[in-house]
């Protein structure tokens, strides 16, 4: 046996790949240093087309190196393409596709008149002239009423309200009456005025297909004397004295937190018992009975009301003097019975089906 030890022989473990030596290892350092100086110089460059977006590189570049390189002076190459003609935000086709989509420079909105006029907003929650400027939905809208998520946690609504309303208010806190007026003009000036639904005659139980014109609803505008100050009535039946407020989009998202507490983890509850969330609503919205202003006492407290005054409180509440009347008159095709429905909205009110021109009956 040999009396030479055996010595382990520490290497330098080669990062870079294949490169022979360190003064090559070095070279490409430097230049990979002088990209990065060079390309922060181009404060401009997500600005630029293809054929601009280029920095130039000088110095001594080595052979294993010009692989990302085009030409003699190291000019460095765009990203990889087929077009050269590509921007920041697409082909030339498209920028003039886009241009032929907003010829002003941007998306026109119609300017409109809320129903409340205003009157209960204070500048930061709502117009406070109560003038809005809306334009039309888009295929991104099209994308959230798409998501079932959103639908369920009901933010469907306010995500559309918020894209296509150009104030940067939130709509959650719009009146109840003002977001119903904005949700039916803007599917009427989205799609068409004419929604094709079908509607069960509560005469002869069948089902009829039936056109509604948007356009014929009328609105009613909030009168000079109604205001915050009026807000106040007096129960029929035990003449107790209250005051409220109007619902607003964020009164149906705390309703929606309520319903789904007592669903998934607040309680135990029977299939068949009543719907305990109306009367949270109402009092909600009720500022006090009688000087009662806790929420969960009123909430008791209407729950023992006589049914005549429940139901007097909570038609005050919900039916102020303005905006959109949604009652309909139809007559059923089969028996020819007239009547008036609530605008039904159905899945067909923002995903109309194509209209088929030119049909006859048999």
């Amino acid at each position: 046996m040999s009396d030479d030890v055996y010595k382990f022989q520490k290497k330098p473990i080669n990062t870079m790949g294949n490169l022979e030596n360190a003064s090559e290892l070095a070279e490409m350092a430097k230049v990979r240093q002088k990209i990065m100086d060079e390309a922060k110089q181009q404060s401009n460059l997500g600005n630029m087309s293809v054929e601009e977006n280029v920095v130039p590189i000088s110095g001594n570049i080595p052979e294993k190196y010009k692989q990302y390189f085009d030409g003699s002076e190291g000019e460095q190459k765009g990203p990889r393409t087929r077009n050269s003609s590509l921007r920041a935000q697409g082909s030339d086709k498209l920028e003039q596709l886009l241009a032929g989509l907003n010829p002003n420079g941007g998306p026109e909105f119609e300017e409109i008149v809320l129903p409340s006029k205003g009157k209960f907003y204070n500048g930061s929650d709502g117009p406070k002239d109560g003038i809005l400027h809306i334009r039309k939905m888009t295929g991104k809208e099209e994308e959230i009423l798409a998501n079932p998520r959103l639908i369920k946690k009901n933010q469907a609504l306010n995500m559309i309200f918020d894209n296509c309303i150009q104030e940067p208010y939130k709509s959650e806190g719009f009146l109840a009456e003002d977001r119903t007026y904005l949700l039916i003009y803007l599917r009427g000036i989205s799609y068409s005025e004419i929604y094709d639904v079908e509607i069960k005659c509560p005469e002869c139980d069948k089902t009829f297909a039936a056109e509604i014109d948007l356009n014929n609803f009328m609105v009613d505008s909030c009168p000079d004397d109604f205001d915050e100050n009026g807000l106040t009535g007096t129960l029929p039946q035990c003449g107790y004295k209250f005051s409220y407020r109007l619902p607003r989009g964020s009164d149906e998202r705390e309703v929606q937190s309520y319903r789904d507490f007592k669903a998934k983890g607040g309680f135990v509850v029977d299939a068949d018992a009543p719907d305990e969330t109306l009367h949270f609503r109402t009092a909600l919205l009720v500022n006090e009975i009688e000087g009662l202003t806790d929420k969960s006492e009123l909430k008791v407290l209407i729950e023992k009301l006589p049914i005549g005054d429940v139901n007097y409180l909570r038609n005050t509440i919900n039916n102020p003097p303005f905006g959109v009347d949604t009652k309909t008159p139809l007559e059923c095709t089969y028996c020819q019975a007239d009547f008036n429905t609530d605008l039904p909205l159905e899945a067909s009110f923002f995903f109309p089906k194509d209209q088929k021109k030119n049909q006859t009956r048999a």
